[in-house]
C-alpha cells in the first residue's frame, strides 16, 4: 500500500505538471456591470477535503516500539459565509462565520481509533470607519464557540493524527472571545500600513488525560482533565504593496501567551512566539498568475514543571522548533472561465516541538508536496474550485535519550524513545465551490 500511494502520487503530479504547461491561456471576460450594485454582499463558501496517508510507523511515533506500517484517513467539509456591506460612505462592516464537519480515522495496528464530528464554530464582525483622511481605523472581534470535540476518551484518540498529513488534528476547544483595535494607512495608491494588537481570552475545556510520550501503554483508561489555555496578546504589523501585475504583502506578529494549566494547577507556558510572512503574486500578460508564499516562525524558550520543583521554570535550552515554509502555484486560464496550474510547498521544521493549542508533540521533520489545482466559473456569482496534491514527509530517527520529549502526563520533559527514521506519503484532495449573492 505504501509503494502504490507512492507510485500514485508521481504519475500524478508529472499529469499534472505537463497538463499545465500545454495549456493555452485566453483572456477571461469582464464581469458584466451592475446597474445598481447593493451596498451588501454575501459569500459563501465550502469544501470536501479527503486526506489518505501511509507511513512506516503509526501515530504517535513513541508508542508501541515494535509497532508496524501506520495509515489513516480524514474527511473534513469546512463552510464559511461572509456578509460585507457599506451602510453608509464612512463606514464598512464585515461579519463572517465558519464551521464544518470532519471525519478521522486511523488504522494502523494497536493505535486503530475513529472521530465523527462538528468543528468548532468562529464568529468574527469588523467595523472599518472610512470619514477621516490617509487613516482607516478599525475594530474587531472574534469568537469561538465549543461546538466540537475536545474530549476523545478510549480508542477514539488514536483519531488525532499528524498535522502535517491531515488539516484537522485536534477536532475542539473552549470558548474563546478575542477583541482587537487596528489601523489601515493607505500611504499612496500603491502602498498600505496595517497594525492592530489584540488580545483573546480562552476558555477551559474537557479533555482526556494526555498519555506520556514514552508510554507503551494504549488509551483505553484516561481520567478527563481541565485544561485552562493561556491567553493571548498578538501584536500584528504588515505592509501591502500593488502596482500593475505585482503585489505583495509583507507581514509579521508576535505572540505572548499566558501560563496553560491542567486541573487548576500551571503545567506549561510557551516562549514569545514570533512569525513573518509573505506573499507575492504576478499577472503575466497571458493573464496566468504566479503566487509565491513565504513564512517563517521562531519561539523563545517555555516555561515548564520539572519533577520535584513547585512553579514554573524556563527550560535551560529552547525546545521549541524553528519552522520555514514555502509554497509555490501557477494558474493559467484556458478560455474564459477554466484554470489550471501546478502547485507545490516545502515545509522544514528544525526541531521537536510542542503545540500548546492541540497540546500534541509535533516531531521535526521535512515535508514536500505537489499536484495540481483547477478553477471553473460558472458564472459572475459561482466558482468551483478543485485541488489534488501528494505530499511526502521525512523524519530523522530519535535515539534516546538525546532528545527530551514533552509529557503532560509527567508535567516535565522526559528522555524520548529510540525511534527509527519515519516515511510518510500522503493524498489530499478538495472540491468546493464560492457562491456570491
Amino acid at each position: 500500500m505504501y509503494r502504490l500511494s507512492a507510485l500514485v502520487c508521481g504519475l500524478f503530479v508529472a499529469t499534472s505538471v505537463v497538463a499545465a504547461s500545454a495549456a493555452k491561456a485566453a483572456e477571461p471576460a469582464a464581469p458584466s456591470a451592475s446597474p445598481s450594485p447593493s451596498p451588501w454582499s454575501l459569500v459563501f463558501a465550502t469544501e470536501a477535503r479527503y486526506f489518505s496517508w501511509t507511513s512506516t510507523r503509526g501515530i504517535p511515533v513513541g508508542v508501541l516500539p515494535t509497532q508496524g506500517h501506520g495509515s489513516g484517513a480524514e474527511l473534513y467539509v469546512p463552510f464559511a459565509a461572509q456578509l460585507v456591506g457599506r451602510p453608509s460612505d464612512d463606514w464598512k462592516i464585515e461579519i463572517l462565520g465558519r464551521g464544518g464537519w470532519v471525519w478521522a480515522r486511523q488504522s494502523t495496528a494497536g493505535l486503530t481509533g475513529e472521530i465523527e464530528t462538528s468543528t468548532d464554530t468562529t464568529a468574527s464582525a469588523t467595523a472599518t470607519y472610512l470619514g477621516i483622511n490617509g487613516v482607516q481605523p478599525f475594530a474587531s472581534v472574534n469568537i469561538n464557540a465549543p461546538t466540537g470535540r475536545s474530549e476523545l476518551l478510549g480508542p477514539q484518540a488514536n483519531a488525532r493524527m499528524d498535522p502535517d498529513l491531515v488539516d484537522i488534528a485536534s477536532f475542539g476547544e473552549g470558548f474563546n472571545v478575542g477583541p482587537t483595535l487596528g489601523l489601515n494607512l493607505p500611504i499612496t495608491t500603491e502602498w498600505t500600513v496595517t497594525a492592530s494588537a489584540g488580545y483573546t481570552y480562552r476558555g477551559s475545556y474537557a479533555r482526556e488525560n494526555s498519555l506520556d510520550t514514552t508510554n507503551s501503554s494504549l488509551p483505553t483508561d484516561q481520567a478527563p482533565i481541565e485544561i485552562g489555555p493561556g491567553d493571548i496578546w498578538t501584536f500584528y504589523a504588515a505592509v501591502g504593496y500593488q502596482s500593475g501585475p505585482l503585489s505583495n504583502t509583507l507581514s509579521g506578529s508576535i505572540s505572548e501567551e499566558r501560563p496553560t494549566s491542567e486541573n487548576s494547577a500551571p503545567l506549561y507556558k510557551p516562549g514569545r512566539r514570533y512569525l513573518a510572512t509573505d506573499t507575492l503574486s504576478y499577472s503575466w500578460p497571458d493573464m496566468s498568475l504566479t503566487t509565491l508564499t513565504l513564512s517563517a516562525s521562531h519561539s523563545n524558550r517555555n516555561e515548564v514543571v520539572f519533577l520535584g520543583v513547585p512553579g514554573l521554570i524556563t527550560e535551560i535550552l529552547n525546545t521549541n522548533s524553528n519552522l520555514y515554509r514555502i509554497g509555490l502555484q501557477h494558474l493559467i486560464p484556458i478560455g474564459s472561465q477554466f484554470a489550471i496550474g501546478p502547485t507545490g510547498s516545502f515545509l522544514y521544521r528544525d526541531h521537536n516541538s510542542y503545540d500548546s493549542t492541540t497540546l500534541q508533540f509535533v516531531p521535526a521533520k521535512t515535508r514536500w508536496s505537489a499536484g495540481g489545482l483547477a478553477r471553473y466559473a460558472l458564472n459572475d456569482s459561482v466558482t468551483l474550485n478543485a485541488r489534488l496534491e501528494c505530499v511526502w514527509t521525512h523524519e530523522n530517527d530519535r535515539p534516546a535519550p538525546d532528545d527530551m520529549l514533552f509529557s503532560v502526563l509527567a508535567n516535565a520533559f522526559v528522555p524520548g524513545s529510540p525511534i527509527p527514521a519515519i516515511s510518510s506519503t500522503g493524498l489530499q484532495a478538495a472540491l468546493g465551490a464560492n457562491i456570491k449573492f
